[in-house]
C-alpha cells in the first residue's frame, strides 16, 4: 500500500511538473495555439505596429489574418498599410522534463496601400525560443516585401530571467532584454529594449522602452 501511494504521489508530481513547464509564459508566446483555439495579438511601438488574429486546426499549424502599419521610412514617405492572409507553422518541438524548444515558421500574401498607391505584398520568416521555468531566449528573423516598394527586414534576438517561479494560475513576470535591428528604418535600426512580461491565465503583455526612450507595448491571449 505505501508503495501504490509513493508511486502515484510520484506520477501526481511529474504530471505537474510537466505541466507548468509546458504553461509557462513563454511557451504560450508562439504563433500557434492548442488545437482549436484561437490567438489575438498586437505588436505596437511608434513607427509600427502589427495585430494578428489566428485559428490553430492542428496544434502544429494556423491560419489567420494580419494588419500592419509601417512609418520606419521615415516622415519624407508614406506610411504602408498592410492586410495578409498568414500561415504559420510549427516545424520542430522538443519536449523536456526542465526545458522546452520550438522553431515556427511562416508566411503570407495580400495588400500594400499608402495615400497613393496600392500593390501586392508578402511575409515570411522564421522564429525559434528555448526556455525553462527560470530562462527564456528566442530568435527571430522577417521579411516583408512588396511589388512596388523596397522590402523591410527585421532581426530580433532576446534573453530573458524569472525573478521568481510560481503556480500557472499565478501571475507570471519574466525580465527580458531585447535587441532588434531593422536595417531600412529611417532612425533607430538598432534598438536595444529592457522588456517586462506578464502572463496569467491566457492573457500575456509586455511593456519595453529602448536605450534612445522608443517605447513598446505587446499584447496576447488565447481563446
Amino acid at each position: 500500500m505505501s508503495r501504490l501511494r509513493f508511486t502515484t504521489r510520484a506520477g501526481f508530481a511529474l504530471f505537474a511538473l510537466a505541466t507548468s513547464i509546458l504553461h509557462t509564459p513563454a511557451s504560450r508566446a508562439g504563433p500557434i495555439s492548442y488545437e482549436g483555439g484561437w490567438i489575438f495579438s498586437t505588436r505596437n511601438q511608434p513607427d509600427s505596429i502589427n495585430w494578428q488574429v489566428s485559428y490553430s486546426p492542428k496544434p502544429w499549424l494556423s491560419f489567420g489574418v494580419d494588419y500592419a502599419y509601417d512609418k520606419m521610412a521615415g516622415p519624407d514617405v508614406a506610411p504602408k498599410n498592410y492586410g495578409l492572409l498568414r500561415g504559420n507553422l510549427l516545424l520542430k518541438r522538443w519536449n523536456e522534463m526542465e526545458s522546452q524548444g520550438n522553431i515556427y515558421l511562416y508566411g503570407g500574401a495580400g495588400g500594400l496601400k499608402t495615400s497613393d498607391a496600392t500593390t501586392l505584398a508578402w511575409l515570411g520568416g522564421i522564429e525559434a525560443d528555448w526556455e525553462t521555468r527560470e530562462i527564456y531566449t528566442s530568435v527571430k528573423a522577417q521579411y516583408l516585401d512588396s511589388e512596388t516598394f523596397d522590402p523591410s527586414t527585421m532581426y530580433q534576438a532576446r534573453f530573458g530571467v524569472a525573478p521568481y517561479l510560481t503556480t500557472f494560475e499565478n501571475l507570471h513576470t519574466w525580465v527580458i532584454l531585447e535587441v532588434q535591428y531593422s536595417p531600412e528604418a529611417f532612425d533607430e535600426q538598432l534598438k536595444v529594449s529592457p522588456v517586462m512580461r506578464f502572463y496569467i491565465d491566457n492573457v500575456l503583455w509586455e511593456l519595453g522602452v529602448s536605450a534612445r526612450g522608443t517605447w513598446s507595448f505587446n499584447t496576447m491571449v488565447h481563446f
